[in-house]
C-alpha cells in the first residue's frame, strides 16, 4: 500500500540541514514506489535539542531525538508524517582518549512509530582547536573558535578541516540518504 502522503518535517530552521534533507529527498525520488507522491518538506521554527551548543557523546543522538520527538509533540500529529531531528557534536575518536571529532546525529520518526538513527561521516578536530573549545565550555562550538582563527565558516568548520573535500552539508546529505534508502517508500513494490 502507498503512502496517501510523503511529509518530511524539520525540526530546525538551519540553512544547512535544510539543504540538505531537500537534496537526499531530491536524490531518493526515483526510488519511491511507482505512484507514490513526491516528498514535501515543512521547516519548523526551531525545537530545543535541551543540550549545550557544543553537545559532547551521548549529547549528539539526545539532541537529535529531543528535535525531532519535540516536533511530533509540537505539532500534534502523526499519520503519514516523518520527522528529522539533526544534532551535530563532538565525540572521542575510537581508541583515543585525547582525539575528538565531529559527527552529526539524524533521529528520523516515521509514520508507523519506528526510529531511525544514523550518524554522518566524522571530521577529526585540530588539537589546538579543541583544547581552546573545551577551555571555553560548552556554549562555544568548535567552528566558531575554527573561525576566530582562520576566518572560515563558522557553521561549516568542515569545509576548512577537509580543505574543502566534505561541506557539513554534504556530509549530513550522505547520511540522510542512507537513511532514506532504508524506508519502504522508497522500494518499488515487488
Amino acid at each position: 500500500m502507498l503512502q496517501r502522503d510523503l511529509l518530511f518535517i524539520l525540526a530546525s530552521t538551519s540553512a544547512i540541514k535544510k539543504n540538505a534533507l531537500m537534496g537526499a529527498l531530491k536524490a531518493t525520488e526515483a526510488l519511491k514506489a511507482k505512484g507514490a507522491p513526491s516528498p514535501v518538506l515543512q521547516v519548523m521554527d526551531d525545537i530545543p535539542s535541551n543540550v549545550p551548543n557544543q553537545p559532547r557523546s551521548a549529547q549528539i543522538e539526545l539532541g537529535a531525538r529531543n528535535r525531532s520527538h519535540g516536533a511530533r509533540i509540537a505539532l500534534g500529529v502523526g499519520g503519514t508524517a516523518y520527522f528529522v531531528g539533526i544534532e551535530n557534536g563532538l565525540r572521542h575518536k575510537r581508541g583515543s582518549n585525547n582525539t575528538e571529532e565531529d559527527v552529526a546525529v539524524i533521529s528520523i520518526l516515521c509514520p508507523e512509530d519506528t526510529e531511525l538513527l544514523g550518524t554522518s561521516i566524522a571530521v577529526e578536530i585540530p588539537e589546538d582547536i579543541r583544547l581552546t573549545t573545551l577551555a571555553r565550555g560548552p556554549s562555544v562550538t568548535w567552528g566558531e573558535v575554527l573561525a576566530e582563527k582562520y576566518g572560515c565558516d563558522p557553521k561549516d568548520p568542515h569545509s576548512f578541516v577537509t580543505n574543502g573535500v566534505y561541506s557539513r552539508e554534504g556530509l549530513l546529505q550522505m547520511a540522510i540518504e542512507t537513511m532514506l534508502y532504508q524506508l519502504s517508500i522508497f522500494h518499488p513494490e515487488t
